[in-house]
């Protein structure tokens, strides 16, 4: 797969790590380089989140033909064309489900939150990759897997079991305030401090008498695919 993430657009990717270092990484079946810098600390919503500058040093040609896609997760519509900012796709599920083609570029609004994760559908080639690029003014747009899951979200089910709703085929990661929970594979084993079990959408955990945002200090659950933010 051939694509570039721009080191112009600064797009930032929020994890749940807690290790501040630089990594060089090459990610070899996509056959480009990137330069991971781990910028500093994000108090809001999750403690402890990283966020992740991510800048590709592969060059980019033009390409006559080459389509530019807007994506604004406030102002957007799925249903829209996505060619041009006032007709801009809303989420990354839908940029996921698309075809591009060499030299396309997909932008992504300043500013804006996606919690989703990014899985380039279709390759470019090596004179001209697939460019995922940030356009407008402000902050870089950012990508996270981190879903707070405040007060609000959260009711019991039963005994010292609490539930919320949550949009994910699986997960494997719930934050709880800064510990990592431990998964379960039925509902009825989630029994101790920062159990988890997730089952039709619907995520359980084990807080004993108040609700886990509050027993915690922050629920987050990881929403990434296959355990990561940029799936190639």
């Amino acid at each position: 797969m051939k694509m570039r993430i721009s080191a112009g657009a600064r797009v930032r990717f929020a994890t749940g790590r807690t290790l501040m270092e630089t990594v060089m990484r090459r990610v070899r079946r996509a056959r480009f380089v990137v330069t991971m810098w781990m910028a500093g600390h994000v108090t809001r919503p999750v403690i402890g989140r990283l966020i992740v500058l991510l800048g590709a040093v592969l060059g980019v040609a033009s390409m006559a033909g080459a389509t530019s896609y807007y994506v604004d997760a406030t102002a957007g519509n799925d249903a829209n064309s996505g060619l041009s900012a006032g007709a801009a796709w809303k989420t990354i599920a839908k940029v996921n489900a698309a075809t591009f083609v060499a030299g396309d570029q997909i932008l992504f609004k300043r500013g804006e939150v996606w919690w989703e994760s990014l899985v380039p559908p279709s390759s470019g080639t090596s004179g001209s990759p697939i460019v995922f690029d940030a356009y407008g003014t402000g902050e870089a747009p950012t990508i996270t897997g981190a879903l707070d899951l405040p007060a609000a979200s959260w009711s019991v089910d039963s005994g010292n079991i609490w539930k919320a709703s949550v949009t994910a085929p699986s997960m494997s990661y719930v934050l709880f305030g800064t510990v990592w929970g431990t998964k379960q594979t039925s509902k009825s084993a989630v029994l101790h401090d920062r159990d988890f079990y997730l089952a039709s959408n619907v995520l359980y955990v084990y807080a004993p008498g108040i609700n886990p945002a509050t027993y915690y200090g922050n629920v987050a659950a990881m929403l990434m695919a296959n355990g990561q933010l940029v799936y190639l």
